[in-house]
C-alpha cells in the first residue's frame, strides 16, 4: 500500500512497520475468510483498514465512516494514492440511522469499529437488528466507558461467537524488518501510545 506522511488520531510508524494493532490480525484474517460482501469500517482514521481491505479484497463493498473532516480527506487521498477511490465510499459520523441504513444494503458484513467509546450507543443489536448476523471486530474503550465489554457480549452473547483479544506490548520479533540499525529508537517506532488495559472483542455471527 501506498501511504500517507501521517496518521490521523493513532501512530504512523506501527502502519508502516507492519506491526500496527497486530494483535488482530488474525481476527482479520478470519473475517475475510468468511467472505463478506460489505466491509464497514467505523473509525476510520485516515484510511488504514478502509483502503487496506479495499485492496485485499476488490469484490468487496468498503464503506468508511470518520467523524474528521481532515481524517475523511485523508482516507480520499489514501484511496486515490492506491486507486481504490472508486470502491470506497466515506461518510461523516456514524449513529445508529446511518450504521442500520448502511446494513440493510448489504449481507454477509464484516464490521470493524474504532469509535473512542461510542460502540456502547451503536453496536446495539436490539436497535439495529441487522447486526445480529454481522460479524463485529470492535476496539473496546474501558477508560471511557467503564463495562461497555460486559455490555456488549451481553448483547451479542446469544447471536455470536464472542473472542476477547488484549492488547500487549511490541518485541522486535513482531516487526517484520530488521530494526537492528535502529536499536535506540525501536520501542519508540513500535510502540501505539495505548492506555494500559485495552482490548478488542471479535465477535462472529453464528447465522453466517
Amino acid at each position: 500500500m501506498q501511504y500517507v506522511p501521517r496518521a490521523h488520531g493513532s501512530e504512523w510508524a506501527p502502519k508502516l512497520l507492519g506491526t500496527y494493532e497486530c494483535e488482530i490480525a488474525p481476527a482479520i484474517e478470519e473475517a475475510l475468510t468468511r467472505k463478506p460482501r460489505l466491509f464497514v469500517n467505523i473509525g476510520g482514521g485516515e484510511g488504514y483498514y478502509a483502503v487496506g481491505l479495499a485492496l485485499r479484497s476488490p469484490g468487496v463493498e468498503t464503506v468508511c465512516f470518520e467523524s474528521s473532516r481532515r481524517g475523511r480527506s485523508m482516507i480520499r487521498r489514501l484511496a486515490d494514492h492506491n486507486d481504490v477511490v472508486d470502491r470506497l465510499r466515506v461518510f461523516g459520523t456514524c449513529n445508529r440511522e446511518a450504521l442500520a441504513a448502511t446494513l440493510s444494503h448489504g449481507s454477509r458484513v464484516f464490521v470493524l469499529c474504532d469509535v473512542e467509546g461510542a460502540e456502547w450507543e451503536l453496536l446495539d443489536p436490539v436497535a439495529i437488528p441487522s447486526l445480529r448476523e454481522a460479524d463485529v471486530l470492535v476496539e473496546l474503550h474501558e477508560f471511557r466507558r467503564p463495562g461497555v465489554g460486559e455490555e456488549l457480549i451481553a448483547r451479542f452473547r446469544a447471536t455470536h461467537s464472542i473472542e476477547s483479544i488484549a492488547a500487549r506490548s511490541r518485541s522486535p520479533e513482531d516487526c517484520p524488518i530488521d530494526l537492528a540499525s535502529l536499536a535506540p529508537y525501536r520501542s519508540t517506532l513500535l510502540s501505539e501510545e495505548r492506555p494500559p488495559g485495552m482490548s478488542w472483542l471479535w465477535m462472529r455471527a453464528v447465522a453466517r
